[in-house]
């Protein structure tokens, strides 16, 4: 199971797993979170309701945070590299 998929690491202050990540599983929650993000954008998008600060721009702050956790992993793995 990749640990990156995971909202919660089961690691000390709930840091990176950086012991179990590969760069496998770097690519692979890289396009999951891509997908999602897309979806998540999709749905703001395509939503019925006025748009309002709300419901649009702190909406689209609050997307892709499966994409930013797998490419600040990448970045610090790519760093102690």
């Amino acid at each position: 199971m990749n640990p990156l998929l995971k909202l919660e690491y089961n690691t000390p202050h709930n840091t990176f797993p950086f012991e179990s990540i590969t760069p496998a599983f770097i690519e692979e929650a890289i396009h999951e979170g891509m997908e999602l993000e897309m979806k998540e954008i999709e749905a703001i998008t395509e939503s019925a309701e006025e748009p309002t600060f709300a419901n649009t721009i702190v909406a689209l702050s609050a997307t892709g945070e499966l994409l930013e956790r797998a490419t600040t992993g990448m970045y610090n793995l790519l760093s102690a590299e």
